[in-house]
């Protein structure tokens, strides 16, 4: 039974979770499916029994009134009830309606004069007790399944509907002959509170369906519902709503034509009513066959594209066929046949693909705004196209007579609009996916420059006691060139911050501003704080010439380092010959000074300097011993980026008490430093942590050189955990593909990530995980984890990578639907190829539903743990980690697996990294070979002190290998 089961859920493509609620929902579609078809079929029977084919615009144009009507109440009862009791009172009113026209039917329905009012009122009630119950369904439908869930079951979820509809139709002949037409509405009323009923259970069984949960900011600051008349403006919503309407259009100028077509050729009640139930029942069998089998699985496959160019295409065919017929002067049953062919296609395929479409649709919304653009849709717009139909065809048919071959000529051109719009839809849904994918609202309002009051805001912000805010608007004023902004610099010197002098002070020297040059001379006589006192040294000799060193030499042989590294600054770059010699012979003294913080200051100086030439006092402190200095030399290597120093500040990556620096001195370098970053990394091919911290650094400076250079990488790729910094450089640069060939490449790396993924979870499952396998197991799990993030860094070299990584960042997510729209989008940016190839990673799936499916692409077949073993340790350095094939070297030690000593002994010989060959050299100890002196003898001289201590101890008979056991 269980297997059973299994199959069927995966033949209906289910999931785990999903079942119950489905059945509920099922159980729910085929009681509105029968109160649909006993209902219809009465009204038709009737309406066409007292009225022509003539009559229909009208009804028509009452049944888009009376429901516009209900759409509005409905809009408004939307925003003060609870979704669930929204939707119970819809069904209690279809209920008490259907219950109407039944007791009066049975008191009156006899009565010739009564009787056409009751048909033509039936007939027009129809339509609003289809729309309402539709409305209802999809709304409960849209509540209990997300997007993706959705693209899979909707389709799905109609099946009991059709079910009840073939019943029904073929069961109406017989019931028309045994209890009349009129009781026809009692089994419709039935069917009505069986879904009543099911409504209520579900609401009372998954409460949590029916919660809407208020949208928060990235403050976690509700987000403010959005008013309908700003919803219904946006262009996504706007082409709903115009493809909604046509397609409300489309669906009743095929069933005005159909009806006028069928009311001609059929004359009698039991005609019609035999007619109309086979055609009910032929359309319930077909849609269940195609909603159940066929359209989950091509939503799934070909998302949107299916769902809403299908019915449009498929009509516009069979509509040709038929007017091409008409044309030629054909039969008139041909005629007939092909008119029933396009009704049977138009109601198949919107119950199987539009439909389900529609809801997917809604998803991007949240809850409460879905429930409201619902409602719009589905009681306001539709039934406005319907009477807009229903005037169309009576001015058509009245005013003009155009028969109803005229009229299918003028529907292929309402059939042109809604494949056009259809497109344009398509386009929309992607965009406006990823915005509710990110769910983030903008704060505040932004500020215009333009006006004058906003720039007196700014003037007014200069005399704020607040350091943060005085330098922020006076940055503002700079940015728009204010005409007086000399002056605000001027000005705040007299400022009480030091922060906002000091600001000041680099600005006047910034800019020249000569005509500070006497405020600035009287600054050094009153300041007190002594960083502000050195800049407004450094300034004074900018913007004075050959004055400043009568003023300023004295402050060079200060103590405090603030005043003396201004001084000598300021002389170095503008105090003439004399301020050069004077400033010259400090930095001198300051340079082989035994203080440690003198040499800093040192240092210090020439960055500020900032002048090229004079590079060579660095090289010196960058070989000082003291880890301060030469954090202080690598600061002014950036600033100065004379290329000489490239190496030495390289060098500095290898330690990590001034990687930072060196790292922050190679950005600053930017292009300059890539040909030598390349030549390095070429240098250290076997040191990979050296290799990831250049590729760290490239990633830092980026820019089309930095692309060019590590795309050249890819054609050679390095070991695993080099190749992973390389793919992430790459996405920091700003890599996209330029060409069929760089796509094609791209697409096998992803092709090969998943291909690895597939083996690992082969691995873990043949070799199982016990105290010898666990490490390996845990680092398998690991490889994969990494393997799916490169495949996002792979995605994003050919698509957009804010929607990519926005994507991967929600399927990260706690939260059900944020993952199901991170999906969905991801399912409309990429090709259908690279979909195939990473959903079965990206789905909630256990590791053996997820190796289920990969094996579809890459077939695995079960093999021993010792195979198992070998296939890891041969693994090329691109498939896996140095870490990983450490743990499968201690699996196989702690097997004690003498078959896979050769290749343990092949992987001490190419070891390069000294974990490898320390696990290596234990591994093979616990083999027991017997020429174990003479593999390890050649290990004695390691350049790694762990590796010799290992190898001596081994080589005593004494030894204890559970020290070596890795960590």
């Amino acid at each position: 039974m269980s297997m059973l089961k299994s199959v069927l859920a995966n033949a209906l493509n289910i999931r785990a979770g999903e079942g119950f609620p489905l059945l509920l929902l099922l159980i729910h579609s085929f009681f509105k499916g029968v109160s649909t078809v006993f209902f219809e079929t009465t009204a038709n029977t009737l309406f066409l029994r007292e009225f022509d084919s003539h009559y229909l615009p009208y009804v028509y144009m009452a049944t888009a009134s009376l429901s516009i009507a209900f759409g509005v109440m409905y809009s408004k009862l939307e925003a003060k009830l609870s979704p669930d009791k929204l939707l119970s009172y819809t069904l209690w009113l279809l209920w008490i309606v259907l219950l109407l026209f039944y007791v009066s039917l049975l008191l009156f329905g006899e009565i010739a004069a009564i009787a056409p009012f009751f048909a033509i009122a039936m007939m027009i009630w129809k339509g609003v007790h289809w729309i309402l119950l539709t409305l209802e369904f999809w709304a409960l439908a849209g509540l209990i399944f997300n997007v993706r869930q959705g693209k899979r079951l909707f389709g799905l979820t109609s099946t009991g509907d059709i079910v009840a509809i073939i019943l029904g139709g073929a069961s109406v002949t017989f019931l028309v002959n045994w209890i009349g037409t009129t009781q026809l509405l009692l089994i419709s009323l039935i069917g009505l509170t069986g879904a009543l009923g099911i409504l209520r259970y579900i609401a009372h069984s998954c409460p949590d369906s029916f919660l809407i949960t208020t949208e928060k900011n990235d403050n976690g600051e509700e987000v403010a519902r959005k008013p309908l008349g700003l919803l219904i403006k946006e262009p996504y919503v706007i082409l709903f709503f115009c493809i909604s309407a046509i397609s409300s259009m489309g669906y009743y100028f095929v069933d005005f034509i159909f009806y006028d077509t069928v009311g001609a050729h059929y004359t009698r009640e039991e005609d019609l009513a035999s007619f109309f139930g086979l055609f009910f029942a032929l359309l319930g069998f077909i849609n269940f066959l195609s909603s159940a089998l066929l359209s989950g699985r091509l939503l799934t496959l070909y998302g949107l594209t299916v769902g809403l160019l299908s019915l449009p295409v498929m009509v516009f065919i069979t509509t040709s066929l038929s007017v091409t017929i008409g044309v030629l002067n054909g039969t008139v049953g041909a005629f007939l046949w092909l008119v029933t062919l396009t009704k049977l296609l138009d109601e198949v395929l919107r119950t199987a693909f539009e439909s389900p479409t529609f809801r997917i649709l809604y998803q991007p919304f949240p809850v409460a705004e879905r429930l409201r653009l619902q409602g719009v849709r589905e009681s306001i717009v539709e039934p406005a196209a319907i009477g807009l139909t229903g005037i169309f065809l009576l001015l058509f048919t009245t005013i003009t007579t155009l028969s109803a071959l005229h009229l299918a000529m003028l529907f292929l051109i309402l059939l042109v609009a809604w494949i056009t719009i259809a497109f344009f839809l398509r386009q929309n849904y992607t965009r406006v996916l990823m915005n509710a994918l990110s769910n983030r609202r903008l704060n505040g309002l932004s500020l215009s420059l333009e006006d004058g009051s906003s720039v007196a805001v700014l003037q007014k912000g200069l005399e704020s006691p607040l350091a943060g805010e005085v330098i922020y608007c006076l940055n503002t004023l700079e940015e728009m060139e204010h005409n007086n902004i000399n002056n605000f610099f001027i000005k705040l010197l007299d400022h009480p911050q030091p922060e906002v002098r000091i600001h000041a002070l680099r600005k006047i020297e910034q800019y020249n501003v000569t005509e500070a040059v006497k405020t600035v001379n009287q600054h050094l006589l009153i300041e007190k704080n002594t960083a502000a006192l050195g800049t407004a040294i450094r300034t004074f000799c900018a913007i004075s010439d050959a004055e400043a060193f009568e003023h300023v030499a004295t402050y060079t042989n200060v103590n405090n380092p603030n005043i003396k590294k201004g001084a000598i600054v300021g002389l170095l770059k503008n105090g003439g010959i004399d301020g050069v010699l004077a400033a010259g012979e400090t930095l001198n003294g300051l340079l082989v000074s035994l203080q440690a913080q003198d040499r800093c200051l040192a240092a210090d100086i020439l960055g500020e300097v900032g002048i090229t030439s004079f590079y060579r006092p660095l090289i010196k402190l960058l070989h000082d011993n003291n880890v301060c200095v030469r954090r202080s030399a690598l600061a002014a290597c950036g600033k100065l980026r004379n290329p000489k120093l490239l190496p030495l500040i390289i060098d500095n990556l290898s330690h990590a008490d001034t990687r930072e620096a060196a790292t922050v001195a190679l950005v600053a370098f930017s292009e300059v430093a890539l040909p030598t970053l390349e030549q390095e990394l070429a240098r250290q091919e076997n040191n990979y942590t050296v290799q990831i911290r250049i590729l760290k650094v490239c990633a830092r400076i980026g820019g089309i050189e930095t692309t060019q250079f590590l795309k050249k990488l890819l054609l050679s790729p390095p070991r695993r955990e080099v190749y992973c910094q390389l793919l992430k450089s790459l996405v920091a640069s700003g890599y996209q593909v330029s060409g069929a060939e760089e796509e094609q490449r791209i697409e096998f790396f992803i092709e090969r990530e998943v291909r690895h993924i597939t083996l690992w979870l082969a691995s873990i499952q043949d070799m199982g995980i016990d105290k010898t396998t666990a490490l390996l197991v845990q680092s398998l799990y690991h490889e994969i984890q990494k393997s799916q993030e490169l495949i996002f860094f792979l995605l994003a070299y050919l698509y957009p990578a804010k929607s990519i990584f926005q994507a991967q960042r929600e399927l990260s997510d706690e939260s059900t639907e944020k993952r199901a729209y991170a999906l969905e989008a991801l399912d409309n940016i990429i090709s259908h190829d690279i979909k195939n190839l990473i959903f079965p990673l990206l789905d909630n799936l256990t590791p053996t539903q997820r190796l289920a499916r990969l094996n579809n692409l890459f077939p695995q077949t079960h093999k021993s743990r010792e195979l198992r073993l070998r296939e890891l340790l041969e693994s090329t350095p691109i498939a896996v980690s140095t870490w990983t094939k450490a743990c499968a070297l201690f699996s196989v030690g702690n097997l004690s697996s003498t078959n896979l000593q050769p290749i343990v002994s092949k992987v001490l010989e190419n070891a390069s990294d000294a974990l490898l060959r320390e696990t290596a050299i234990w591994t093979l100890a616990n083999l027991k070979p017997t020429d174990l002196q003479e593999r390890l003898r050649p290990y004695i001289k390691d350049s790694s002190p762990h590796i010799v201590a290992l190898v001596n101890d081994l080589l005593n008979p004494d030894r204890n290998l559970a020290q070596y056991l890795p960590a």
